[in-house]
């Protein structure tokens, strides 16, 4: 599945066979299908893996109530960016490609999706509730695609030998997000 991440992020998800799949990890095509129905079970599974992360992740923070609100979105980031140095590749393709699947695999995956702003939401009321000045006439189910969107976009942008590591930019977000005070 890694390799199926790599080639899609360089060619695309159309111009990802599994004749090239195969190439890449030294197998035989029919090796594959032993695994998988086709390049669209493949796609999915990568989805499925990190929905399931991302969802159970994000509930485990959501459901601690021994944390603040403001903790909480500190350790949404945290638990996203943190993903990028070892699942770059399955985070774009994650990004980029998901619009490719289908029937059911796409139901769940949006499903998936809308649970995962919810629970952002949730975290952003949090702290509205225990802020009331942080977040003063703000559609907070925006603000939660916003949130979102400043997670997925880091990936694109992120470099590990960069100027900054991940905790740094957790703690740059918090500042924009919510000021200095965390």
């Amino acid at each position: 599945m890694d390799a199926t991440s790599k080639l899609m992020v360089e060619k695309g998800y159309h111009g990802t066979s599994i004749r090239k799949i195969s190439e890449k990890v030294g197998i035989q095509s029919s090796t594959i299908f032993y695994y998988f129905k086709n390049k669209d079970d493949i796609l999915n599974s990568i989805l499925k893996e990190l929905n399931s992360v991302f969802v159970d992740e994000l509930k485990e923070i959501v459901e601690n109530n021994d944390i603040n609100g403001t903790q909480k979105l500190k350790n949404l980031f945290s638990s996203y960016l943190g993903l990028i140095p070892e699942k770059k590749d399955a985070l774009k393709v994650f990004l980029n490609e998901s619009k490719h699947l289908k029937g059911e695999s796409r139901t769940l995956f949006k499903e998936n999706e809308h649970s995962y702003f919810n629970m952002i939401e949730q975290i952003l009321k949090q702290i509205q509730e225990e802020k009331p000045q942080s977040f003063p006439e703000i559609d907070l189910r925006l603000f939660a695609r916003v949130v979102y969107g400043i997670c997925n976009w880091s990936l694109m942008w992120y470099q590990e030998e960069g100027k900054y590591n991940i905790d740094e930019i957790v703690d740059y977000y918090m500042k924009i997000l919510v000021g200095n005070k965390q």
